[in-house]
C-alpha cells in the first residue's frame, strides 16, 4: 500500500502548492496535451491538486488515493469522483482510462512496479507525470544535511519507492516538454521548522532520537542563515501506455 499522508493533510497544500503563476502555466501544458473527451485517472489525486482544476477546465476526472483526510480536503474544494483506494489494486476494470496522471506519488510506495502495472492495467492511452527538480538549489543544502546526519548516526533517509524523474531516468519518455524554472526565497528557520514537525514523508520513519539529533545539527549549522533560494526546475513527461507496459514485463524493471 502507498503511505498515507493522513498525519499532514492540514498542512498539506501550504507546504507542496506552487504559486498561482507556475501552476497556471502547469495547467495550461496539460490542456495543451490532454484532449476534451479524455477520460482521466488521477492516481494519488491527495487533495486534488491537479483534479479540482482540471475537472473546472471540463475534463472527466476521477481521483483515488489511500488517504481519507486527504480525500476530504479534495471534496471540501469542491472535487468530485474521488474514491478512497490503493493504485497497488486499482477498483477499475482494464483499459478504462485514456490518461493516467501519477503526479509526487510513486516514491511513496515500495511496490512502485505493481503500480505501474496496475496503472498500465487500466490505462489505454498514456502516463503523465509532472516531475519536480530541486538539484542544484541552494535551499536543498537543508534537506542534505539534515540526511547526512542522520546517516552518520546510523539510519539512511530515502524514499519507499521511486520518484518519477527517476522513472524517466530509467525508462526514458515518449515526450517530455519544460514547463518552467522558478526560485523563490525561503525563510530558513521556518524550513527547519519544517523539517522538525516531518513534514516531508521521507522523514517518517527515521527514529526519534537520531530526528533530534538531525534537527540540532541543522539548527546550529544554519543558525547564521536567514534565507536560502529555493530553485525548482517543472516538466511535463509523457509515457505511451505501451512503453510502460514493456518495461514492467521485462526483466529491466527487477533491476531497480
Amino acid at each position: 500500500m502507498a503511505i498515507s499522508f493522513d498525519r499532514i493533510a492540514d498542512r498539506y497544500d501550504a507546504t507542496r502548492s506552487y504559486p498561482d503563476d507556475v501552476m497556471a502555466r502547469i495547467l495550461r501544458v496539460l490542456d495543451d496535451e490532454l484532449n476534451e473527451n479524455e477520460s482521466i485517472l488521477d492516481a494519488g489525486t491527495g487533495t486534488g491538486r491537479y483534479l479540482v482544476p482540471l475537472s473546472r477546465m471540463g475534463y472527466e476526472v476521477v481521483g483515488i488515493d489511500v488517504s481519507p483526510l486527504m480525500l476530504a480536503k479534495g471534496w471540501a474544494k469542491g472535487g468530485r469522483n474521488l474514491i478512497r483506494a490503493d493504485v497497488n489494486a486499482l477498483p477499475f476494470a482494464d483499459d478504462v482510462f485514456d490518461v493516467t496522471l501519477s503526479i509526487h506519488v510513486l516514491h511513496l510506495i515500495k511496490t512502485w512496479r505493481k503500480a505501474l502495472e496496475e496503472i498500465a492495467r487500466v490505462t489505454r492511452g498514456r502516463l503523465i507525470s509532472i516531475s519536480t527538480d530541486h538539484r542544484g538549489s541552494p535551499a536543498e543544502e537543508i534537506r542534505i544535511k539534515y540526511e547526512q546526519v542522520c546517516e552518520e548516526l546510523g539510519f539512511k533517509v530515502q524514499h519507499q519507492g521511486i520518484r518519477e524523474r527517476e522513472l524517466s531516468e530509467i525508462l526514458k519518455p515518449d515526450r517530455q516538454n519544460p514547463i518552467t524554472t522558478y526560485e523563490r526565497v525561503l525563510d530558513v528557520a521556518a524550513r527547519i521548522d519544517g523539517f522538525e514537525a516531518r513534514t516531508y514523508s521521507s522523514q517518517w520513519f527515521v527514529p526519534e532520537e537520531i530526528h533530534r539529533e538531525a534537527i540540532a545539527a541543522i539548527r546550529e549549522y544554519f543558525n547564521v542563515v536567514d534565507q536560502l533560494v529555493d530553485r525548482e526546475k517543472v516538466t511535463m513527461m509523457v509515457w505511451d501506455i505501451d512503453t510502460i507496459r514493456r518495461f514492467v514485463s521485462g526483466p529491466e524493471a527487477a533491476l531497480f
